[in-house]
């Protein structure tokens, strides 16, 4: 609701305040990643909402869902936890 109320706020519409913040330049956006929803979930369908379907809030595309995302990238290598972190003995490196 409070997007609507933006809206309204005398501060130019949603396609002045969009995206958020507004004084990222686009060449540093993934404007691949902006418009879907991005299901998780191994077990449970998408939740239908605003989020899933129909035209952005910023009025530049139309929202769609992707279930079962491949992965990007490789396994990440996180390494040892430092000392005084809060881990398991075997966890310290």
């Amino acid at each position: 609701m409070a997007i609507v109320c933006w809206g309204d706020s005398g501060l130019g519409g949603l396609e002045k305040q969009l995206p958020i913040p507004n004084t990222t330049p686009e060449d540093h956006e993934a404007l691949e990643h902006s418009y879907y929803f991005l299901n998780t979930s191994l077990d449970e369908p998408t939740p239908e909402g605003r989020w899933t379907e129909g035209k952005s809030l910023d009025g530049r595309s139309e929202f769609t869902v992707m279930e079962k995302p491949d992965p990007l990238g490789q396994k990440p290598d996180l390494g040892k936890a430092r000392p005084g972190t809060g881990a398991q003995k075997a966890q310290i490196g």
